[in-house]
């Protein structure tokens, strides 16, 4: 699932950014949430990394019905939210929503 480690630090940031901006109180992930928006246990595999991070930007933009309110995301929460997400889905995220890790921290891991 996440063979390269510097996407450990986005995923705890996008589950973050999913509690702060209360995403729990619309989605369902694993069973908990309330039932109001879609299931997100498994919203990683219907729709590409780029189609997550565009409705997160602007939903109505993608979906004009869309009942997700625009939070006015910046690129950065976008992003580590699109991680969140596609980390459900149990498959490989794509480099370019990966941060590189600093160099020191890459050196002291070893």
């Amino acid at each position: 699932l996440i063979s390269n480690p510097s996407v450990a630090p986005d995923l705890v940031l996008g589950m973050k950014k999913y509690e702060e901006y209360g995403c729990a109180d619309c989605h369902i992930i694993d069973g908990v949430g309330e039932k109001g928006g879609i299931d997100l246990s498994l919203a990683g595999k219907h729709r590409s990394p780029d189609w997550h991070f565009a409705h997160l930007k602007d939903p109505q933009a993608l979906v004009p019905d869309s009942q997700m309110p625009n939070f006015g995301l910046t690129d950065e929460d976008a992003r580590v939210l699109t991680v969140y997400l596609l980390c459900l889905r149990k498959e490989e995220i794509p480099s370019r929503y990966v941060c590189p890790s600093p160099k020191s921290e890459i050196s002291e891991a070893k």
